[in-house]
């Protein structure tokens, strides 16, 4: 008797330290996965497929939302509001059905207080207690959009300049070597008539050099102007124009 007693108190303390060190596995799991789904910085979410019941969130949820978890666990995603429309869902249903899993799929996300935020999606299909589910990883991309679209249009901003800088060099070197070569030229002959002492007519010569001049600086100071315009740099300020003048101004340079 004493023998059988002590075998089956032996045998009982050993089921009971196999059980000790099974909970003890069981409970370590269940902390490291507690902690990998409530600690994700993405949104974790686990849905029922047939209806969208949300039956668990984590805190990344909460901070993205701005909805408790009290708030939304019993609840639809639908009855939340938390997808830009229905047919948004039905998309990635229908999508994960076919392929088991979806991964980093661009969506809107609805917060609660109606704001879109640009979102990546991922999903799984799971079985629990033979019940489909899904668990979705919500990613939140905003940040990320709003700097590819920044480095877009800065894209696009560095393509305008570029383009100015290549019609401003075009326009100095085409406009400005035809008054540069005119002021060359009646230099050459004033100077001819100087030295072979023909002073008639050289005054005409100076008026015009003077005119060549005059407008040279006025075609540069509209080029700084215009190079001012097209990067952004000058102000925008109403003044009262002859249209008149300017007409005649532009007449007399193109003779």
């Amino acid at each position: 008797l004493s023998y059988s007693f002590l075998f089956v108190l032996l045998t009982f303390s050993l089921v009971m330290l196999i059980n000790r060190r099974l909970l003890s596995e069981i409970a370590f799991q269940e902390e490291k996965y507690f902690k990998v789904f409530h600690e994700s910085p993405n949104v974790i979410m686990l849905t029922r497929l047939v209806d969208a019941k949300i039956l668990e969130v984590n805190q990344s949820f909460e901070v993205l939302t701005g909805f408790l978890a009290s708030e939304a666990i019993g609840r639809s995603s639908f009855s939340l509001n938390l997808w830009e429309n229905e047919e948004s869902r039905y998309q990635i249903i229908s999508a994960l059905k076919e392929k088991g899993t979806l991964r980093k799929v661009e969506s809107a996300f609805r917060i609660r207080n109606g704001n879109l935020v640009d979102c990546s999606i991922s999903a799984d299909i799971i079985l629990i207690e033979g019940e489909e589910f899904i668990l979705i990883t919500v990613e939140d991309i905003s940040a990320f959009k709003k700097l590819l679209n920044e480095l877009m249009n800065s894209a696009e901003e560095l393509k305008h300049l570029n383009a100015t800088k290549d019609k401003l060099f075009s326009i100095i070197a085409h406009d400005l070597r035809g008054p540069f070569a005119n002021i060359i030229n009646l230099s050459e002959l004033l100077k001819d008539q100087i030295q072979s002492k023909e002073y008639e007519g050289i005054d005409e010569y100076a008026n015009l050099i003077q005119t060549s001049t005059q407008k040279v600086t006025g075609l540069l100071s509209n080029l700084l102007e215009w190079s001012q315009l097209k990067t952004g740099k000058m102000n925008f300020c109403r003044t009262p124009t002859n249209l008149h003048d300017l007409l005649i101004e532009v007449v007399d340079l193109l003779k």
